[in-house]
């Protein structure tokens, strides 16, 4: 009898890796053909991807939206999430791992409140706990290897997340948060920079315009003054200035 159980297991285990590196890269490349995946990543047909998104292998995405030229790193594993464009995900990312109640229920476990069959025991005949909630984040955020975040959270525009931190909370954006549970550790620019970053929105820009300032993005400083001069009225000619002197007030 345990021959055939191993015989069993032996055969789903090939049927995973089959699955996992011959049909899932096809039915990826079929829908989501402008998404660059490596071998041994996977996506759910839920998920949504804009236009320069690279996986890495042995990512898994279930019902997750990304952002233009977002790329994720390998082994990170993301469920009901949607994410800004040129995000920086790291490897070994885990977010929406589901909750489980830590209060006013007898007990966390799901067999009480959960029909999802986590275990072998099921005693409810509906859910009764909202087990996912929906995760967002920002443009231009960067998520450290190995960080974890909670359903439910919101991490704005630009945010940084340490490696390893465990998020729990919602992160301001341009905020640089560390630790367990993550904290902010201090603003990535001045308000005033950061009010300007949110004005302007570069990473809502065509790839033109994206292209022809790329050299200001090393400093900020430079790009406010290019952008603020841009927007400036063009100085008067000399003819104009001579012919507002010689017109007479009304």
């Amino acid at each position: 009898m345990s021959r055939w159980r191993t015989l069993f297991h032996s055969f789903k285990s090939h049927l995973r890796l089959v699955k996992r590196y011959a049909y899932d890269p096809a039915r990826l490349w079929l829908q989501f053909p402008d998404t660059m995946f490596e071998l041994g990543a996977t996506a759910s047909s839920n998920c949504r991807f804009a236009e320069g998104v690279k996986v890495y292998a042995h990512c898994v995405l279930y019902r997750t939206e990304v952002g233009k030229f977002t790329f994720i790193a390998m082994g990170t594993h993301l469920r009901n999430c949607r994410i800004g464009a040129f995000c920086s995900i790291g490897p070994w990312v885990r977010a929406g791992l589901g909750r489980h109640p830590s209060r006013v229920f007898v007990t966390t476990h799901p067999a009480f409140y959960s029909l999802a069959g986590q275990s072998q025991a099921v005693f409810v005949d509906k859910p009764c706990f909202d087990e996912f909630l929906p995760i967002e984040i920002g443009n231009d955020v960067w998520i450290g290897a190995g960080a974890m975040i909670a359903d439910g959270v919101r991490i704005g525009d630009g945010a940084v997340v340490g490696s390893g931190a465990v998020v729990v909370k919602d992160v301001e954006p341009y905020t640089i948060v560390g630790g367990v549970p993550a904290k902010p550790i201090r603003k990535r620019f001045s308000e005033a920079e950061i009010a300007f970053l949110q004005q302007t929105q570069w990473w809502q820009r065509d790839e033109a315009w994206l292209r022809e300032h790329a050299g200001l993005f090393p400093d900020i400083q430079r790009l406010r003054e290019a952008l603020d001069s841009s927007v400036r009225p063009a100085p008067l000619s000399a003819a104009s200035k001579a012919d507002d002197l010689e017109r007479p007030p009304l």
